[in-house]
């Protein structure tokens, strides 16, 4: 969420569980404008920046979702179901979401 005006940069974190981010900046939308940018400098880390372009003329909320994997460490502590709490930090908050590994059926016939 970026107030009416705001042309502050936005960082966050992902835990180091996660991996395969998009390689290059992808924009957030608004009304069918760009109105800030995603991008992650080093690519060895999890430190992504949201950059806006311009001072918004009104109050900005939105969400976006991009697609990650778990890496080969982190796949490698889920041997049975269970939930993981990863921690997300941004601007010196830190939040926590859980995700739930269930069992797969072996004998179905799934895609990935």
């Amino acid at each position: 969420s970026t107030p009416k005006g705001s042309q502050q940069n936005i960082t966050f974190q992902v835990p180091e569980a996660f991996s395969s981010f998009p390689q290059k900046p992808f924009s957030i939308k608004h009304n069918s404008n760009s109105v800030a940018t995603i991008s992650r400098s080093d690519k060895l880390t999890n430190n992504f920046t949201i950059s806006i372009p311009e001072k918004s003329s009104e109050d900005i909320t939105t969400t976006f979702n991009f697609l990650a994997q778990l890496t080969s460490d982190a796949k490698s502590k889920v041997t049975e179901p269970k939930s993981i709490v990863y921690s997300f930090y941004s601007e010196n908050t830190m939040f926590n979401d859980v995700i739930d590994y269930v069992a797969k059926n072996t004998s179905a016939i799934t895609t990935d």
